[in-house]
């Protein structure tokens, strides 16, 4: 079968339906090869998180390569859904950090805005509660920025 996970399969490959099997045996792949490498740094619970995650990523790319492959009306799960699958697992952490920076820079721009609003409108506008109100509203767009720049 073929290893390099850039390049499709084989016709032969291809044609070989993939059953619940498959999926135990690459678990099982992937346990045998952890228990090959030397984890003198890892303590006891720390093997066991890192199986344990290793197992859950097998059995999401599992679901989301079949989730892909329905979307896109297949009658049978591709290369390319697999592949897609684990590039959408893989930068899904990354892409909700990202949208929780963007949340967080609307939540920022939106109170300084309105702060800077009733501070004027209010009668009360002071340098320290004006400037504060700014900086805020400058650190709100400027993660927006980011954020839509990382897009």
């Amino acid at each position: 079968m073929t290893t390099d996970t850039n390049v499709p399969p084989t016709a032969v490959e291809a044609e070989r339906e993939f059953s619940i099997e498959d999926l135990q045996r690459a678990m099982s792949e992937a346990e045998r090869k952890l228990d090959e490498v030397d984890i003198v740094s890892f303590s006891p619970a720390a093997v066991s998180m890192l199986k344990g995650k290793i197992e859950q990523f097998i059995v999401d790319l599992f679901d989301e390569s079949i989730r892909i492959a329905k979307r896109r009306q297949a009658d049978t799960v591709s290369w390319s859904h697999v592949k897609r699958a684990s590039d959408n697992l893989v930068s899904l952490s990354r892409a909700r950090a990202e949208d929780q920076l963007g949340t967080l820079g609307g939540t920022l721009l939106g109170a300084g805005v309105s702060a800077m609003v009733l501070l004027i409108i209010g009668g009360s506008a002071t340098v320290s509660g004006i400037g504060t109100a700014l900086v805020a509203s400058l650190a709100g767009a400027g993660l927006i920025a980011y954020t839509l720049a990382r897009e």
